[in-house]
């Protein structure tokens, strides 16, 4: 995500996606991937060009399209913000569930007229005089009607979990209801044998009551799982249902008003897609009756349709998902600026992703799509192909409609939503009709694909430009973000789509073979696409992906960049100050990063009450205090409700606040993985803060406590700490607070460096001039190597009130290693001995110890951390107390020697 988020979830969104984030969209890939098998399998069951297929596909579209009149638009429009603001009144419960027992009762209702009406509902959607045709479509549609209620129970319910805060079960719900489908599939086809040519599944006559209740039938006994399912949750979280009758006086009609725009606007919707379906169905017919050969019709559009939503489904819904809660919050504080926030880095993260997704399928519409109809006839891919391809031109333009929706949802707008949806069906509907009409019939579905496609950017600008207007601007970096990412993809398709060529004719290639050209090709474009982005400064993929980078202990490699540095091959200039700090991190807006710097100049804030347990910006919960050994920073550990992952969030109540906040977000734009990642900065009840991953595994604190470190590991941890700085320091940015506390080793043995440029500066400890600054963390650097080869701080007389004992100095400097240590190798002896010796020599840069220190190898955790097991003989050995009053003056005593060093 951008910087802006960067560091933040949304904010990027994204981005930055923690565990939450993970387990939605582990759950919506794993529902789509289900639902991609789903119609492989039903393609085997009964192919994909015949009369049953698109009749049945028919018949299953119309509880899909009602329940995107329902779920899509007016449950899911009303229910989260009107749950969020009921939870604030007294009486709250009552006013949920008479919301519930209102909309149970209605999806009740409206599917028991929706079967009383289905020969009608048929005559609307298939376009077919064929009276076999048509009988076979309403028997089809009176076994998946029933679908509607259950479909409306799952939005219900779910919407009660989302408006809380709990996502992942309403992402994995469909899951279930997929492999209920798919197992009645497998038995249809254990029963009744596969599709072949001439089988007895493609002809009307086969269609009697036992195998449509075996297909249909358990269809829809898989959305009744869906719904049913969530029970589960709710009943975890203590959630209980009362059903209330006496609607009347309760303040239902706000819901109601919101709810009649928002259907309103969807019917309109389901206008376009109603011409797209009989244009569609009646391509099968023309071309069955004039036999005219394989053309895509109704079956082939929803495959393509599949397939064009499974890339939407897999970040783009579980973001927004998460994100909708935050912005319902935000609308219902009147809290335009953080909405501005939330909705600028939403659409950059979700650019991100869908631009790249889009180069992939349009690259892989044939072997994708050959993958699907494996079990059909070769033709089946070639005619589903163009559908796809067409489709896909919107994918970017959905995404960004889909967030679009979400904000006039939140500030409950449906009105002016129905006058974006109404050009949208228009264009649907026109276009749609102008390919019947000019096109070869061959054409007709992938002409209604591209004016889809077209109706999505349609309402994408439109909706862009409108919320532009209500919420003041969101932003120059959404179009920067996206044209970069829009070059990146450009340059991976450009080297994919040759690739793909080099397999032969895809059109009738085999399993195995289909399936490699997407693996190979996928991933090689996925490789150019990132070197991209990182190239072209756009971080917001790199948010995305970091949760699962860490699990598998990325961490600990190196960036090309980094490679430079070990070798010894750093050069460029730095970023400026002054540039890096105009850009705020994810939430802090300029004009929000500069009303606080006004507010916070340097003087101490009164706190406001701010506790365990406390919603800091709506987004963040503290848990637990932390320690801290800044006086001037209360530090909680956390957690992020959007994406339910851990955090760090520091309280600055004193100090140069404004000028550590704008050094935490330049800390933001450096790119590292030893740098904890700067998430948030803002202000919460006129309080500053600045939210951080939280650090894992052990400082050098800790890790000295027990004895010195061995003098190999000793290398490789203080070496890995100096890549990192050197890194920061061709951003601009410098620590200039480096002290035992600040570094750490995890279990998995990477070295982590936490407080860049926020530290410093919170504690006034900025020395002016580059060279200085540079220098002075060079130093830090090396007393951290010389704490970690004698157990002792080589700074200023230190005193009782620390854990870490002074090293004895001699003519104002402290004495060498080995004096204390013998064995200590004579390299990391002079290097100590002449740095913190008392004239301006050894290293005066990160770049310049890290040549100092190579090679090292990889840092052994268990090493590092089983140094000794007593503590006591250690202390009796150093001859200091082994108790302390705690870490502050620690970063005291470190600040003495960092300043000696640049003076």
């Amino acid at each position: 995500m951008s910087t802006s988020d960067a560091r933040g979830a949304g904010g990027g969104l994204g981005g930055s996606l923690g565990r939450s984030a993970l387990v939605m969209a582990a759950g919506t890939a794993t529902s789509r991937v289900l639902g991609l098998l789903r119609v492989v399998v039903l393609t085997a069951a009964i192919g994909s060009l015949t009369v049953s297929a698109n009749s049945f596909s028919a018949a299953y579209w119309l509880p899909s399209a009602i329940y995107m009149l329902i779920a899509g638009g007016v449950l899911h429009a009303v229910l989260v913000p009107q749950i969020i603001r009921a939870e604030k009144q007294p009486g709250g419960k009552e006013y949920v569930d008479r919301l519930l027992t209102v909309g149970t009762v209605v999806m009740a209702v409206a599917t028991l007229l929706l079967m009383l009406a289905a020969p009608l509902l048929v005559a609307v959607v298939a376009d077919s005089t064929d009276p076999q045709f048509q009988a076979l479509t309403i028997a089809f549609t009176l076994w998946s009607l029933p679908q509607v209620f259950f479909y409306g129970v799952y939005t219900l319910l779910g919407q009660v979990l989302n408006a809380r805060g709990l996502f992942g079960p309403y992402m994995w719900a469909p899951a279930l209801n997929n492999v209920v489908a798919i197992l009645g599939m497998l038995a249809f086809i254990g029963i009744y044998g596969a599709h072949e040519p001439g089988a007895p599944a493609g002809s009307y006559d086969f269609w009697t009551t036992g195998p449509m209740a075996l297909l249909a039938g358990t269809a829809t006994l898989g959305v009744a799982a869906q719904a049913l399912v969530l029970i589960i949750p709710l009943r975890r979280i203590g959630f209980t249902f009362r059903p209330r009758r006496g609607w009347r006086g309760v303040g239902l009609s706000t819901a109601a008003f919101v709810a009649g725009w928002t259907f309103a606007s969807h019917v309109v919707g389901q206008v376009g897609i109603l011409v797209v379906t009989r244009v569609t169905t009646g391509a099968a017919q023309i071309a069955e009756q004039q036999d005219l050969g394989a053309v895509a019709a109704n079956y082939q559009y929803t495959i393509a349709f599949t397939i064009f939503m499974l890339p939407h489904s897999l970040v783009t819904v579980s973001l927004v998902t998460a994100l909708y809660t935050r912005l319902a919050q935000a609308a219902a504080d009147d809290d335009v600026p953080r909405v501005r926030r939330d909705f600028s880095s939403g659409l950059r993260t979700v650019g991100v992703f869908t631009v790249f997704a889009t180069a992939v399928v349009l690259v892989l519409a044939l072997p994708v799509s050959r993958l699907i109809t494996i079990s059909d006839v070769p033709e089946a891919a070639a005619v589903l192909t163009p559908v796809v391809v067409t489709l896909t031109l919107g994918l970017v333009a959905l995404g960004a409609w889909a967030l679009i929706q979400r904000i006039y949802y939140a500030y409950e707008d449906a009105k002016g939503l129905f006058w974006l949806q109404l050009p949208m069906a228009g264009l649907v509907a026109v276009g749609t009709l102008l390919g019947r009409l000019l096109a070869p019939i061959d054409w007709w579905t992938a002409v209604a694909g591209a004016s889809i496609a077209a109706s999505y950017w349609l309402g994408a600008l439109t909706g862009a430009r409108k919320v532009r207007e209500r919420l003041g601007g969101v932003g120059g970096d959404v179009v920067r973000t996206h044209v970069r990412a829009a070059v990146a993809a450009v340059a991976a398709a450009a080297v994919g789509w040759p690739l793909s060529l080099l397999f032969g004719d895809l059109s009738r290639a085999g399993l195995f073979r289909a399936l490699l050209v997407c693996v190979v090709v996928g991933l090689v474009m996925l490789a150019v696409y990132v070197v991209l982005l990182r190239v072209l400064g756009v971080r917001e993929l790199e948010d995305l992906v970091a949760p699962l980078l860490r699990r598998r202990g990325a961490a600990r490699t190196m960036s090309a960049t980094d490679d430079d540095v070990r070798t010894g091959t750093v050069a460029g200039p730095a970023t400026t100050a002054a540039t890096a700090a105009t850009v705020p991190v994810d939430g802090a807006s300029g004009d929000a990063a500069d009303s606080s710097a006004d507010r916070h100049g340097g003087g101490p804030v009164e706190p406001a009450t701010i506790g365990r347990g406390a919603l800091v910006a709506g987004r963040y919960r503290l848990e637990h205090p932390d320690r801290s050994d800044l006086p001037s920073v209360e530090v909680w550990t956390g957690r992020d409700q959007i994406l339910d992952r851990p955090v760090r969030v520091s309280l600055l109540l004193g100090g140069r606040i404004a000028q550590a906040q704008d050094a935490a977000r330049r800390a933001a734009l450096v790119s590292d993985p030893r740098l904890l990642r700067v998430l948030d900065v803002g202000e919460y009840s006129g309080v500053a803060y600045v939210v951080s991953e939280p650090p894992r595994g052990r400082d050098l604190l800790s890790l000295t406590a027990h004895g010195p470190l061995p003098a190999d590991q000793a290398r490789a941890v203080v070496g890995e700490a100096a890549v990192a700085l050197e890194v920061a320091r061709r951003r601009g940015v410098h620590h200039l607070a480096l002290r035992p506390s600040c570094v750490h080793v995890t279990d998995e043995g990477a070295v982590l460096v936490s407080g860049l440029g926020m530290d410093g500066e919170i504690a006034d400890l900025g020395l002016g001039d580059a060279r200085s600054t540079t220098r002075a963390d060079t130093v830090a650097l090396v007393g951290l190597l010389y704490l970690a080869l004698t157990g002792r701080w080589p700074g200023a007389t230190v005193g009782d009130a620390t854990e870490v004992p002074a090293a004895p100095v001699v003519a104002g400097a402290p004495v060498p290693p080995a004096d204390l240590l013998p064995g200590v190798p004579n390299d990391l002896d002079t290097l100590c001995t002449v740095t913190l010796g008392p004239h301006d020599d050894g290293p005066h840069s990160p770049a310049e110890l890290v040549r100092e220190l190579e090679p090292w190898g990889d840092v052994d955790p268990d090493r590092v951390t089983g140094v000794s097991d007593d503590a006591t003989a250690w202390q009796r050995h150093l001859g200091t107390p082994s108790a302390s009053a705690g870490a502050a003056g620690v970063a005291a005593a470190v600040a003495a020697p960092v300043l000696d060093a640049a003076e």
